[in-house]
């Protein structure tokens, strides 16, 4: 008869073998009942900021430079780690330890930013080491091992462009940026990633190839979330969702406002609202800017067509303005 301890050591042997085995091969394959059978007791996904980011999810907010991302993650991870019930109207239904990956701020900035906020215990800030002489170049494996020795279990790296040397429009840095992020999820750390918007003049609705970078940051994520101004209101910003896959997106939009409360800069909550009540009209563009935005967006490996939908134009308008001199 084998003893409880030889059983737990056999048990464990076989779970490591099995653990080898799993990376051998680049599939996982089962029967579809079985990957049902298998989650049938698992947890439902829990809300870190309403529906636009769950539980074990790997979320892109984007916006255009200065537009207030930064202000957002660190207000939305310090409402987590206090265990406040909501964030600009949104319900927050999990709290645990968060990591922030501020490549943006200099620790000046940051502690001049927060000097009168008292963050929790739980709230980790993190940035790039500058005096680092690693052999390594730094990359986003970096990023996880940090991750995985805080123990954090919520992640907001800020922004993704810093994670690599190149570009993130070319397909396979993308695709190795999400992948190491999606392992992550995997493992049930949920990932939120800040990226960037080009420059818009006018648009008439925000859609998921707004976005800058490779189609594979999209493809790859759960759910997308812009930060844009609003033309209401020149202190308004709005957020919207454009991809949710875990949740019904939200038709409405999130309109808020930067206002400094005790000491602290960050957003406030001012409505739900249709979209089209905050985007600019359909005035003609002056053909210089249009010019720009296009060449711009064509730069990011956005198609004829891609172009022509963000910007509200025809395949041919862009075409005869890409092969203008």
């Amino acid at each position: 008869m084998i003893d409880k301890d030889n059983k737990k050591t056999i048990e464990n042997q076989l779970q490591e073998a099995e653990d080898k085995l799993k990376k051998l091969s680049p599939f996982i394959t089962k029967s579809a009942q079985q990957f049902v059978d298998e989650f049938k007791n698992h947890p439902d996904l829990q809300k870190l900021f309403g529906t636009f980011w769950l539980t074990g999810e790997l979320t892109i907010l984007a916006g255009d430079t200065g537009i207030g991302k930064s202000l957002i993650a660190a207000q939305l991870l310090s409402s987590i780690t206090n265990k406040e019930p909501y964030f600009l109207g949104q319900e927050i239904t999990y709290q645990r330890k968060a990591i922030y990956f501020d490549f943006e701020l200099s620790d000046y900035q940051f502690a001049k930013r927060y000097k009168k906020h008292k963050f929790h215990s739980s709230f980790i800030r993190s940035r790039f080491n500058y005096d680092y002489e690693g052999s390594e170049i730094f990359s986003i494996r970096h990023i996880r091992e940090k991750i995985i020795e805080e123990k954090a279990e919520i992640v907001i790296i800020d922004n993704i462009s810093a994670t690599t040397l190149r570009p993130t429009q070319e397909t396979d840095v993308a695709l190795e940026l999400m992948r190491e992020l999606k392992k992550l999820t995997r493992e049930g750390i949920s990932c939120l990633v800040i990226a960037h918007t080009p420059k818009f003049s006018n648009i008439t609705s925000l859609e998921i190839n707004h976005m800058a970078g490779s189609k594979v940051l999209a493809n790859f994520s759960d759910s997308v979330f812009f930060i844009h101004r609003s033309k209401e209101n020149f202190n308004y910003r709005y957020l919207k969702q454009v991809k949710a896959r875990n949740a019904e997106q939200l038709e409405d939009v999130i309109v808020c406002r930067i206002e400094e409360k005790d000491g602290f800069l960050g957003f406030e909550y001012v409505k739900h609202d249709d979209e089209q009540n905050h985007v600019s009209n359909t005035k003609p563009k002056d053909p210089e800017e249009l010019k720009q935005e296009i060449q711009s967006l064509s730069s990011e490996g956005k198609s004829i067509r891609e172009i022509a939908k963000i910007l509200g134009i025809s395949k041919s308008k862009v075409h005869r303005y890409l092969n203008s001199n």
